[in-house]
């Protein structure tokens, strides 16, 4: 392990900074000017994946990555319009701007998976009354709606999604109904269930995920909120 003394180097604003790999020789510049930090491995060993992290404890820390940091989809692409999910986490975005309740939700997006597209609709930090939506689960076999509960609908829906190309599917909410359909929004709907509750059920946020380290991608045509960054860049948390 290499550690260095640079007291002062994060501030309230952005830094820009400069991470360089080559064959175990590790380089981070500030912004330009002279390496500040710095790695001759005499073993170097190959690496495959990047990753980032903030402390827990500091809520007001962020990173702010370029789209084409690593590859066209980390985790979002303004090219291709792509989000890429990553197998381990869900993706969150409000609804609304602010973020307020709603009750009727109209959610149209494509997804290339190998299984289990899923999409939760939930109140931030509530999720007791949220409406989880499983599309090829169980290696991509059956499709399923979750009422937080339990499972009220299962069915059986043998390569409805697809690794090698996008499909199309939509999920209109409207008050305690849910449909879910496969193809344009005028298509039939796969599923459909409806709350006996007598209280309506009401939603602030939209997560989207795979499934078991299996990357996912997503086109999100109803909420452009979803591709927040319009440069492409993303923001970490």
């Amino acid at each position: 392990m290499v550690t260095a003394a640079t007291e002062g180097l994060c501030t309230n604003n952005y830094q820009n900074f400069t991470l360089h790999w080559c064959d175990g020789f590790i380089r981070v510049t500030l912004d330009g000017v002279k390496t500040f930090i710095s790695w001759d491995d005499p073993a170097p060993f190959p690496v495959r994946t990047l990753g980032f992290r903030m402390p827990y404890t500091d809520v007001h820390a962020h990173i702010f990555f370029p789209h084409n940091l690593v590859d066209p989809y980390f985790p979002t692409s303004v090219e291709t319009g792509v989000i890429r999910t990553n197998g381990h986490h869900w993706t969150e975005y409000k609804i609304m701007p602010d973020a307020s309740l709603v009750t009727s939700v109209n959610f149209t997006f494509e997804c290339m998976a190998v299984k289990d597209c899923k999409v939760i609709f939930a109140r931030r930090n509530d999720h007791s009354q949220k409406y989880l939506v499983y599309i090829g689960a169980y290696s991509n076999t059956r499709s399923i709606i979750d009422d937080s509960a339990r499972n009220v609908v299962d069915i059986q829906t043998p390569d409805i999604v697809s690794g090698v190309e996008f499909r199309k599917f939509w999920i209109h909410l409207d008050g305690n109904t849910i449909n879910v359909g496969a193809g344009n929004d005028n298509s039939p709907a796969i599923m459909s269930y409806t709350d006996p509750s007598t209280t309506t059920r009401t939603f602030s946020h939209i997560s989207i995920s795979t499934c078991c380290n299996d990357y996912g991608y997503w086109k999100i045509h109803s909420h452009p909120q979803f591709h927040e960054y319009p440069n492409g860049a993303y923001v970490l948390p």
